[in-house]
């Protein structure tokens, strides 16, 4: 995945060199995106103070499934190589570990 500066990402299939969609998931520009271990989230940091957890097992139907806010703008984040855990950092020199539920 790849995130965009208007705030878009857009899904590929390496392995078949085709993109699967391209999104609208911020109001301003993506900073930093990771994919979760089993390859079923995306999670994005946006300079719009939030980072988007999206399911992207549908492509044609992304479904963003936990909204996560900084008090400025965030500038990267990672899931945990294994666990459903992610760090996020922010331009407040601010670093969360957030571990979201998709109920």
């Amino acid at each position: 995945s790849v995130g965009h500066y208007d705030g878009s990402i857009t899904v590929w299939d390496v392995q078949m060199r085709k993109c699967l969609t391209h999104h609208s998931l911020h109001s301003s520009e993506i900073r930093g995106v990771s994919m979760s271990a089993d390859g079923r989230y995306v999670a994005t940091a946006g300079f719009d103070k939030i980072v988007q957890v999206t399911d992207i097992s549908q492509p044609d139907n992304l479904a963003v499934v936990k909204t996560l806010e900084h008090d400025d703008k965030v500038v990267s984040v990672r899931w945990h190589p294994y666990l459903p855990i992610l760090l996020s950092t922010s331009a407040d020199k601010s670093a969360r570990l957030w571990s979201p539920s998709f109920n």
